[in-house]
């Protein structure tokens, strides 16, 4: 009867080994991922930089901050072109927008004032300008001018 103990015991221990091991393996992931993320963030007495990569190791976005708020953001398509730029002010999109095709074509540029749509914004299909949008705090204001293929 000793014997058949010495093996449940054993197999027991054994079987806690493989679960301990397994939460180790998936506890120091997760922590890795929160590691890597700090080390790419470098921001003392609320300024500096971020960059968000996901979990291959792809740039995702490259962000500037200023005075604890976000001054600036680049985003990136998985080729590493860039996806879009955009300023800020306080945390709101204030100032130009821009977004691009994979291929580096314009898509988009806007204006902003504290989070809202403010002036001009022009979109484009193909590389070509489309439609110009006049906005005024975020309502559109004025007539929209759409291009034919010449931009006339």
């Amino acid at each position: 009867m000793a014997a058949a103990s010495i093996e449940i015991f054993a197999g027991l221990t054994s079987l806690s080994a493989v679960i301990l091991v397994t939460w180790m393996v998936f506890w120091m992931k997760r922590i890795a991922r929160s590691m890597r993320n700090e080390l790419e963030a470098k921001v003392e007495k609320g300024n500096g930089s971020r960059i968000l990569r996901d979990l291959k190791g792809t740039l995702l976005c490259k962000d500037e901050i200023e005075h604890g708020f976000l001054a600036k953001r680049e985003s990136f398509y998985a080729s590493g072109s860039p996806e879009s730029t955009a300023t800020y002010l306080k945390g709101k999109l204030h100032g130009v927008k821009q977004i691009f095709t994979e291929k580096g074509e314009p898509l988009a540029t806007e204006n902003w004032a504290e989070g809202h749509l403010h002036g001009i914004a022009v979109y484009y299909n193909n590389g070509r300008k489309e439609i110009e949008i006049p906005y005024i705090l975020g309502k559109k204001h004025g007539l929209e001018t759409h291009f034919l293929d010449d931009n006339t």
